[in-house]
């Protein structure tokens, strides 16, 4: 077969990415002058096309491609340009049943506070500078108790509890730190590798450690003298992520209005240095006589999400079998969920490894595939390949989640699904394939087409990863995961950006990869699921 031609027809130069407005005169009659223009000669026009797509889909322009948001829109509307001109066609039908592109969803976007309010007796509390109310909150007016819950750990190392045995928050206010027991220096006394905090920290399991003990309330404050940064403010409102129990209102106080709602509740006889203090040790919680008021209103706002695919038409007795291949082509967009720096949120999360590598590979995919299936002989068998870019994925897999149950034909028609979530990055050309013996037989066919491959394939069989393969492989559709087999600490961050993309050896993934999908259109037989992945 002849090599993949990946170049698409319609990209823009990489030079526009990359020189001022009316430097492509220069360009064009002083070749010496722009160094990366010739780099990418060199590296030919693969590397180019890869490098273009990436350039576009993680340009802050773009949003960070959260759903919902403007940028994702364009991302979506790009896609959607380089699937046609690959020649590919719509697989979806939209609400009037015309041929489509996309496959619409609706989805839960942000959620919006209209309404708040905290008091205790006469004292009222500025709404937004000295307290905030949380996405976690539900919807709800109540007045009650205040009971200081520490940290609010159920069960933490060498038996801490922030909870005496049994105890209940029946009809109370639950207090409760954020984070978890520190040191003197403000740091964690349980955190270990490179994290601050460990999961006992978790915002929401707090949250759910109190609901569950009966309270009807949370007031969520920074313990004094922590250093993580983030200690010195109040979160966004409507931050924090989903309510939790629609009759619980949740809210974070500022430091200054911690210290002002303590001072009121004990007479100012204890202090959070006290407090903190005693949380750090754990033990039952301490209740306050006086009533405090919560009130907060939210209303959910819905968005439409949408998958964005082009269809490879199949031919012969195997036309009617499938084989997807998918990558999400959305990401974090400031950060306001998945970030793993929280310092950083509100800043543009660019995602260009995650996962605008991976959607520029099906948008690469398409055009060869395409090419390739046209090159078969007249009497070829071979199976249809639907290629799409996932949305909503960073937010729970809903693209992929709605896909399997509105399928475009019966789910047990789909022979393999590939997916891409993170290919751009590759160190010491080391990637993970996992998935390889999802089907029987099928490492058999693999082998020799990982061994011709310049990349060095580590068959990993230890764990799925959780992408949008999932969906899939609960439907008993066997897959193949790639992903870099090093991680970076760039991972969800704003640091994720295109100058630290290996173009050259994400294309030769591209490669290996048109080379597996178009094996795996040809087999013969069906492909019979086995599950994770089992060895030979």
């Amino acid at each position: 077969m002849l090599h993949p031609r990946l170049a698409g027809r319609c990209a823009l130069s990489a030079l526009l990415f990359t020189l001022p407005l009316g430097a492509q005169g220069l360009v064009e009659n002083d070749p010496e002058a722009a160094p990366l223009r010739r780099l990418l000669d060199e590296l030919g026009p693969d590397v180019q096309q890869f490098n273009e797509h990436v350039v576009t889909l993680a340009n802050p322009f773009m949003e960070g491609r959260v759903p919902g948001s403007r940028g994702m829109a364009i991302a979506r509307d790009y896609f959607e340009f380089y699937m046609e001109a690959a020649g590919v066609l719509p697989p979806f039908t939209d609400a009037e049943g015309n041929p489509s592109f996309r496959q619409a969803f609706p989805l839960r976007g942000s959620v919006e506070v209209t309404e708040q309010s905290l008091r205790l007796g006469d004292e009222q509390f500025a709404e937004n500078s000295e307290f905030t109310t949380l996405g976690l909150s539900g919807s709800a007016s109540i007045q009650a108790p205040i009971a200081f819950c520490g940290y609010g750990i159920d069960e933490g190392p060498d038996g801490y509890s922030s909870f005496g045995d049994g105890e209940s928050l029946d009809g109370k206010i639950a207090m409760v730190f954020r984070y978890e027991p520190m040191n003197a220096e403000g740091e964690s006394l349980w955190s270990t590798g490179r994290r601050p905090w460990s999961r006992n920290s978790n915002l929401t399991t707090k949250v759910r450690n109190v609901i569950d003990r009966g309270a009807v309330g949370v007031i969520l404050i920074n313990p004094p003298g922590c250093a993580d940064p983030r200690a010195a403010r109040i979160m966004a409102k409507g931050a924090g992520g989903r309510t939790m129990d629609e009759s619980v209102p949740v809210i974070h106080v500022s430091n200054d209005a911690a210290a002002r709602l303590v001072a009121l509740l004990s007479n100012d006889s204890t202090s959070l240095a006290a407090m903190r203090e005693a949380a750090d040790q754990g033990g039952s919680t301490s209740s306050f006589d006086a009533e405090a008021t919560i009130a907060a209103k939210l209303e959910q706002q819905e968005i439409l999400a949408e998958n964005v695919g082009g269809v490879v038409a199949g031919r012969g007795e195997m036309k009617d079998e499938w084989i997807v291949i998918g990558a999400h082509l959305d990401h974090l967009g400031v950060g306001l969920y998945g970030a793993r720096d929280r310092s950083r949120i509100g800043k543009i999360h660019p995602g260009a490894d995650d996962n605008a590598s991976g959607s520029a590979a099906v948008l690469m995919l398409a055009e060869s595939l395409r090419e390739a299936y046209e090159q078969l002989p007249e009497d070829a068998s071979a199976r249809s390949i639907l290629l799409v870019g996932f949305d909503a994925e960073e937010a729970g897999l809903h693209g992929s989640r709605y896909y399997v149950e509105n399928p475009i034909a019966p789910i047990e028609d789909h022979a393999l699904m590939i997916n891409f979530d993170m290919i751009g990055r590759i160190v010491n050309k080391r990637l993970s394939v996992s998935g390889t013996t999802s089907a029987t037989g099928m490492i058999d066919w693999l082998d020799p087409i990982f061994e011709a491959s310049p990349i060095d394939v580590a068959k990993d069989i230890n764990g799925p990863g959780g992408s949008d393969h999932i969906p899939f492989m609960s439907k008993g559709v066997p897959w193949l995961f790639a992903i870099i087999k090093d991680f970076h600490n760039d991972y969800h961050t704003p640091d994720d950006v295109t100058s630290k993309i290996n173009n050259v050896d994400a294309v030769h993934t591209i490669y290996l990869f048109h080379k597996i999908a178009f094996a795996a259109a040809q087999q013969p037989g069906r492909f019979q699921f086995q599950g994770p992945d089992r060895g030979r």
